[in-house]
């Protein structure tokens, strides 16, 4: 009896921790497919967006909704994208305004977001003014 409930306990833990693994591969995904590479594929630095990595960054907001840093990563793909679509005239340029700005109102709206800009700010200047911080969230 005994080890037949280590056993489930050692599956749940697993799927667990597969589930947790699986959430984590689509942002890490998204992010190596964002890295411009050289020749010799050493990393020369990131990218705005790619169709992969909206794809990756996309699948990883259903699994977590509440991922503050992947609604982000969204709305700076989607605007990028929204962006080069409008110089070059191309008729989806609209509806991927509209979609990066849907991102960025989930983001402007987030305390965890706001949060997380302060405790970079104070990382950097510990006795940093925050009333710019708090002036940008006012007029996002």
């Amino acid at each position: 009896m005994a080890s037949q409930q280590i056993a489930q306990r050692l599956i749940k833990e697993a799927r667990i921790a597969l589930t947790d693994a699986c959430a984590r591969s689509h942002p890490s995904n998204a992010w190596e497919s964002l890295q411009e590479r050289d020749p010799e594929g050493n990393a020369r630095g990131s990218l705005p967006y790619s169709a992969r990595a909206i794809d990756e960054f996309a699948e990883a907001h259903q699994q977590n909704p509440e991922d503050i840093a992947v609604l982000h990563h969204l709305a700076i793909a989607h605007h990028a994208r929204a962006w080069d679509f409008e110089l070059v005239g191309d008729p989806r340029a609209p509806r991927e305004w509209e979609e990066a700005l849907g991102y960025w109102r989930a983001v402007s709206s987030s305390r965890e977001f706001w949060a997380a800009m302060e405790a970079k700010l104070r990382s950097c200047e510990p006795s940093a003014d925050l009333e710019p911080l708090r002036e940008m969230q006012r007029n996002f």
